[in-house]
């Protein structure tokens, strides 16, 4: 195994601890040599870890809603 692999892998078991998650946070596929990725998997767990935490703040703003204050603080005339 490439030692590069391997502190790679040694990263993704601390990541894992941290987290205390009995199931793989990352799932890997290994193939010549290579690590392939499931990055919907890794963001699904991430997302779900966020839910998990209530001092962790979402916006329900759309982008178009600060464009929208930007636009009407920049008109003359208006306070």
């Amino acid at each position: 195994m490439d030692p590069a692999d391997l502190i790679y892998l040694k990263m993704i078991c601390k990541l894992g601890s941290v987290i205390d998650n009995n199931i793989s946070l990352f799932n890997l596929i290994i193939r010549e040599g290579e690590i392939f990725h499931h990055y919907a998997e890794i963001r699904l767990r991430l997302l779900s870890l966020s839910d998990k935490k209530p001092d962790v703040k979402k916006s329900h703003r759309g982008p178009e809603s600060a464009a929208g204050l930007l636009i009407a603080s920049a008109q003359p005339g208006r306070a």
